[in-house]
């Protein structure tokens, strides 16, 4: 997508969702209980927002 993206000049968009993708392969969808423990405490949250960014740098 980024190669396609920037050869044809086309906006690319990173999206976060809140989904949990389990080691058994199956999903949780839209889950705001996710977010909330995400967001928790400082350090959790601290560590949610460094996890963005470094996703967000990938791209």
């Amino acid at each position: 997508m980024k190669k396609f993206s920037k050869e044809h000049n086309v906006p690319l968009d990173l999206t976060i969702v809140n989904d949990q993708f389990l080691p058994d392969g199956t999903a949780i969808h839209k889950e705001s209980e996710l977010v909330g423990r995400l967001v928790e405490t400082p350090e959790s949250r601290k560590s949610h927002i460094d996890n963005i960014l470094k996703y967000a740098d990938t791209y």
